[in-house]
């Protein structure tokens, strides 16, 4: 089967993208090996202080995760998309090649033609989000995508996003989770998915998505995955 995820130029530049995450996290890794007891435990707490550690980290989801997404995006025929966490892109390129290959809706009974889909990115760090627009466009996919650039409180205000959101993808600060989820509920649709990577990581939207009768999750998918069904 041809997709835009598996055709170049796409798979090619995820080829590179995981080649410079693998690097990306070696060094990382190496940098906070050198980091105190005291330092490391003070990062832990501190997200705000962990993620401007981590600015050239790609905090990429897995190829595996990619294509989960990309699935998920085809399956719900999404139109509207929002992504907490866009980091260099990744994810989000998964997600819009779906968008790309969704088909396109009827004309409207007054003949108006449907805008293209879209998918809202929000990251924190500007070199990232920039890093991310030059990663979509030579995608072919920037035309589908806008990446905000700050905290996710203000940028994925509800009354600014393409409502109804048929898809919301959770891959930022962990313990933000379940805020970003209530602040962008307003424009979910009925039947939306909520997709959440490292979800293990975020007990309190695990708690909330699991005693909340407007929510059915499906638990973990793979590698940390958890999946949710809007259901009101």
């Amino acid at each position: 089967m041809t997709t835009t995820l598996t055709s170049e130029p796409v798979a090619g530049l995820l080829r590179r993208l995981y080649e410079d995450a693998r690097r990306s996290g070696e060094d990382f890794n190496r940098r906070m090996s050198e980091l105190s007891a005291s330092e490391r435990a003070a990062m832990e707490h501190d997200s705000r202080a962990y993620y401007a550690a981590a600015r050239t980290l790609y905090l990429a989801v897995s190829p595996e995760t990619g294509r989960l997404l990309y699935t998920l995006v085809r399956a719900r025929r999404a139109r509207a998309v929002v992504e907490f966490g866009t980091s260099f892109g990744v994810s989000a390129i998964s997600m819009a090649a779906a968008l790309r290959d969704n088909p396109k809706p009827a004309a409207a009974a007054d003949g108006r033609e449907p805008g293209l889909p879209r998918l809202i990115g929000s990251e924190y760090e500007p070199s990232k989000a920039e890093a991310a627009r030059a990663s979509l466009a030579e995608a072919g996919l920037g035309d589908l995508v806008e990446v905000r650039v700050g905290d996710a409180l203000e940028t994925l205000a509800p009354d600014t996003l393409p409502a109804p959101v048929d898809l919301l993808f959770l891959d930022g600060a962990k313990d933000r989770y379940l805020d970003v989820l209530k602040l962008v509920e307003p424009a979910l649709a009925p039947d939306a998915l909520i997709v959440a990577d490292n979800a293990s990581r975020a007990p309190a939207l695990l708690d909330h998505l699991r005693s909340s009768r407007d929510f059915l999750p499906v638990g973990g998918v793979q590698r940390d995955v958890e999946i949710a069904l809007r259901s009101v």
